[in-house]
């Protein structure tokens, strides 16, 4: 073993700075650089199972920073560099990544030579735009799609996919959707995409209003859907009908009259509304339907519900359902929307059939591609070279591995003791209870402290959960403050506030304008540590739920405003 490990330490090392005859190609550490047409490729490896491809106009690209991964290993990885008939294969013990000379285009085999996927060629996107405050580029690449893949990952999504393969989706943070930029594929292989901008897996084309040429009414009449509207939640007292063109209502931040931005008869509080007809399509194939809102939301196509949202009536939510419709044909389509409490939000659009066939992702900025592919096969190796990646997570502590308790909020500390006695009185294991927010006093959101009426002694709140109940608790902080606030004014001094919620005097949902502090500014986290260290960790408090990380900058999150 050690043996050869010299040899390929050996063979790599007498690659470096070795140029390829007629072809450009720079070999140097742990991979090559191939000057192209446009813009330059690096393609190196990570580990003997990750290599990592950058294309960039720049070299200096190769060497950035970035959050998406830690610190690159800075030792050498045994591999070797075979140029013949118009290719370059650099091999490693586990993965081979094989260049095309003349394109660039990429190819990923198993240290076997079988194919495990590759880039289609002319697919990778370096396209420069222009800024406000400079220059960049719109970037994508697309890799090979099979018909036996799945694909999974991608983060914390809302749609209710678990297979990925032929759907599209937004990448962006905000509230409930996180976005981990990693894509894991059935056929034992992942791709890392490291990029910060707005970015788009699958088709690029948005949603669009299903057009009303193409909707009939329960009548047979061209134009739209008929629309019952109905003054109570359960489609029980029929107030008004209407022909509608589109479905596509915000009624957010309206007072008590929201719902006239729906129909003008409706009345305030709980109301439905349902629309029917039959949809005329004008092309075969699979056709995406997609609905946005914060209510309930039922969709039928040719009498199969194919899309059935929860009632959450919080933050707008998204759903997809693929339709197989035939052109020429009349489908029948019926939607239903439930609104109660403080749900304003519903549309529908769809996608007609994609000619993307292949995986592609897409950022709106960057100064080059840079992404990993993780070869297993195995899907627990693909996982561990994520983590490889992106750093190696700590063991939790074994007492979180238990039952925790979680509610919306618990209102006072009285009634936090009163749930942990109700657990052990059952006889129900209980190991953590979550406190979460609102503890501080009312409108002093960001002050970092406990409201004293409610919650007049934290230390006896936590010496009774752990002495007593044999239990521990977790609290929420949040970056969040109201304007104002001594703990707020402390960071705007500094310059550590967002700056733009200040100016316009942003709401949030408890009607108060509030900001966020910059948490990448090491002195900024070192005051927001400070601020919440001395009122509340010291405490006796066992863990930190850090809420609200999006940061959440509007009450609903808007692409568009971000």
């Amino acid at each position: 073993m050690r043996i050869k490990s010299l040899l390929g330490w050996l063979l790599c090392a007498a690659s470096v700075q070795a140029q390829s005859p007629g072809s450009g190609l720079l070999s140097e550490g742990n991979g090559v650089t191939l000057p192209l047409a446009d813009a330059f490729l690096r393609v190196e490896f990570v580990t003997p199972r990750i290599a990592r491809v950058a294309y960039s106009r720049d070299k200096a690209f190769f060497s950035h920073s970035s959050p998406v991964t830690s610190p690159k290993p800075t030792g050498t990885v045994p591999w070797t560099l075979v140029s013949e008939s118009g290719q370059a294969t650099l091999r490693s013990s586990s993965l081979q990544v094989r260049i095309d000379l003349k394109t660039g285009a990429l190819s990923f085999l198993n240290s076997q030579g079988q194919l495990i996927n590759s880039e289609v060629a002319g697919s990778r996107l370096l396209r420069e735009i222009s800024l406000d405050d400079g220059k960049s580029n719109n970037i994508a690449v697309q890799w090979t799609g099979h018909n036996d893949e799945s694909l999974y990952g991608l983060g914390q999504q809302q749609g209710g996919l678990l297979d990925l393969k032929g759907h599209d989706i937004d990448l962006w943070q905000y509230n409930t959707h996180v976005v981990v930029p990693f894509l894991v594929s059935s056929r034992g292989y992942g791709i890392l995409w490291d990029n910060l901008s707005y970015s788009r897996f699958g088709d690029l084309r948005p949603y669009t209003p299903i057009p009303a040429a193409q909707l009939l009414g329960t009548d047979g009449k061209p134009g739209g859907l008929s629309g019952s509207y109905y003054a109570d939640g359960s489609f029980g007292k029929l107030l008004a009908t209407r022909s509608d063109a589109t479905i596509n209502h915000n009624t957010r931040n309206q007072g008590p009259e929201q719902n006239k931005l729906v129909h003008p008869e409706l009345p305030a509080g709980d109301v439905s509304a349902r629309w029917e007809g039959e949809l005329l399509a004008t092309e075969s194939g699979s056709h995406t339907f997609h609905t946005y809102s914060d209510g309930g939301v039922r969709l039928w196509v040719d009498g199969k519900l194919v899309i059935n949202h929860w009632l959450q009536s919080w933050l707008p939510g998204e759903e997809m359902a693929k339709v197989e419709l035939r052109a020429g044909q009349r489908h029948k389509v019926r939607l239903d929307w439930v609104k109660d409490q403080e749900a304003t939000t519903l549309r529908l659009d769809w996608k007609t059939p994609s000619a993307l066939k292949d995986t592609q992702l897409w950022s709106e900025c960057g100064d080059g591609i840079d992404y990993y592919f993780v070869h297993g096969p195995e899907l627990d190796q693909v996982v561990a070279g994520y983590r490889e990646l992106t750093g190696r997570a700590p063991m939790m502590p074994r007492w979180t591995f238990g039952l925790w308790q979680s509610k919306q909020r618990y209102k006072t500390q009285q009634e936090v003791l009163d749930v942990a006695a109700g657990f052990r009185s059952r006889g129900i294991p209980l190991d953590t209870i979550v406190q979460d927010w609102f503890y501080w006093p009312d409108g002093a959101w960001g002050s970092q402290k406990f409201d004293a009426q409610r919650f007049p002694d934290p230390e006896g709140l936590t010496r009774t959960l752990h002495e007593k109940y044999n239990t521990r608790i977790m609290i929420s902080v949040w970056g969040k403050y109201y304007l104002g606030l001594d703990t707020m004014k402390e960071l705007d001094e500094l310059g550590h506030m967002y700056r733009i919620n200040k100016e316009v005097k942003q709401l949030d949902w408890l009607g108060f304008p509030y900001t966020v502090y910059d948490a990448f500014s090491p002195r900024a986290r070192k005051i927001f540590w400070k601020q919440i260290d001395e009122p509340i960790f010291r405490k006796g408090l066992d863990a930190w739920w850090l809420d609200s990380s999006e940061p959440d900058t509007l009450p609903i999150p808007d692409l568009e405003q971000q």
